[in-house]
């Protein structure tokens, strides 16, 4: 799992169930799914799973373009990678 997003706040939580609860059934029902996702309870004991995410908050957004802030995510997630390096290798072999 690549996550590309750091843990979220309780602030953040809270305004995604409530624009949950006045979203479209459909768009409720994936929105709900996904943040009980985020456990992982639904995978059977033996599956092992390795998330690859941000150690602190990325320090841009979707639409960023600021060359220096791209550039610093982009590191974040290279030296994130490579201090799990290993498992991915064993994960991938």
């Amino acid at each position: 799992v690549i996550a590309n997003e750091g843990t979220s706040t309780r602030l953040m939580r809270l305004f995604t169930l409530l624009s949950a609860a006045f979203a479209r059934p459909m768009v409720r029902y994936l929105v709900l799914r996904d943040g009980r996702r985020a456990e992982w309870d639904h995978l059977p004991a033996d599956v092992e799973i390795l998330v690859v995410g941000p150690t602190y908050p990325l320090p841009l957004g979707t639409l960023t373009r600021i060359r220096r802030k791209v550039l610093q995510a982009y590191q974040m997630g290279r030296d994130d990678l490579l201090v799990k390096r290993a498992q991915v290798a064993k994960l991938l072999a």
